[in-house]
């Protein structure tokens, strides 16, 4: 990962590359990969961060057996709600001094994952995207994720490893 500008106001790192692995919603070898990129600086950046990256706890300079997998890219906030509907499930909460009472899910808070309906366990099954987020790309074989991030902002991705002779479209 890299920027043009990579010290913030006080000197320190203004980018930052976090990853861990998450239980596998694809039923394969790999764990998911949850990456997060953050940019601290002053300015909108353009944030890369590679396989070996992403890997390094696995293997070393790129030598982790993840490297050499293509992998699906979800944005997991796609799926975020905006501020005026949060702002609007506040306002009913706080009018009412309960977040149920007055609180219409048609109008507001539609298009949210509902756990009581569905649990998460089976929602990660039905390969969710409130859940599992939006697909944005594939990542090939030592490739590389690149993501514009606004200033003081992140990005958000979950990897999922996809099975080795399949493309994207044949996996989905």
């Amino acid at each position: 990962m890299y920027s043009t500008n990579s010290a913030d106001a006080y000197g320190g790192s203004a980018i930052q590359l976090w990853s861990g692995s998450l239980e596998s919603t694809t039923g394969g070898t790999y764990s998911d990969m949850v990456v997060l990129l953050i940019n601290g600086a002053n300015e909108s950046m353009v944030l890369n961060a590679t396989l070996a990256d992403i890997f390094i706890d696995s293997g070393p300079s790129g030598t982790a057996p993840e490297v050499k997998l293509s992998w699906e890219v979800r944005d997991l906030w796609a799926n975020r709600m905006s501020e005026a509907e949060a702002q609007a499930i506040i306002d009913a909460s706080s009018a009412t001094g309960n977040a149920t009472n007055g609180y219409n899910a048609t109008t507001v808070g539609s298009g949210r994952y509902n756990a009581t309906k569905t649990s998460y366990a089976q929602g990660l099954k039905n390969n969710d995207t409130l859940l599992l987020g939006n697909v944005t790309t594939t990542v090939a074989p030592s490739g590389t994720i690149t993501a514009t991030v606004d200033s003081h902002g992140a990005a958000l991705f979950r990897l999922r490893a996809l099975p080795t002779g399949m493309s994207k479209r044949d996996e989905l």
